[in-house]
């Protein structure tokens, strides 16, 4: 297997969540609702399986568990998806402290179609990758700090005087 090659250490956590990834092969397009509304779905669902962020810098495989009468993707198609907002509800839900490449130093897809009774779902592999300890991230801040408002921005209309040309 791949790992063999890697320097990664032992297994620290193996889970199939209920999740169906998309493919997205005909683009994500422009808009951002669909990324938005996967990734609410995503933290609803991972609520269930908040935790503590790994303390070490880790490798993960993820295995796309087919389910009855789906196919198998092309295995560059595996990233181009839903991954990227399963990952930062992961991330939200506490399982890293960022998905920089100092707390996931690679990543890994594989697809399964042997038990597509248990599908559709993502196998989630997360592996040791190093010895040394992650520096912990400080939350970060969002929106405004109660009390404050943010100063208004300028009208055309103000910027020049008051006057209208």
């Amino acid at each position: 297997m791949i790992l063999s090659d890697m320097d990664v250490g032992p297994c620290l956590l193996d889970i199939v969540l209920p999740i169906e990834l998309a493919n997205r092969n005909d683009g994500q397009g422009h808009s951002l609702w669909r990324t938005v509304s996967d990734k609410k779905r995503f933290i609803q669902t991972l609520s269930a399986y908040k935790r503590i962020p790994f303390p070490i810098p880790t490798f993960v495989v993820a295995t796309r568990i087919l389910g009855v009468r789906q196919q198998l993707w092309d295995y560059d198609s595996g990233f181009r998806g839903s991954w990227k907002q399963l990952q930062d509800a992961m991330v939200d839900s506490g399982w890293w402290h960022d998905d920089g490449p100092e707390y996931i130093t690679g990543i890994f897809f594989r697809q399964d179609n042997r038990d597509r009774a248990s599908g559709p779902a993502i196998r989630v592999q997360i592996w040791q990758s190093g010895d040394n300890p992650v520096r912990a991230k400080s939350p970060r801040k969002t929106g405004t700090i109660a009390g404050s408002k943010r100063p208004k921005k300028k009208s055309s209309y103000r910027r020049r005087g008051g006057k209208k040309r």
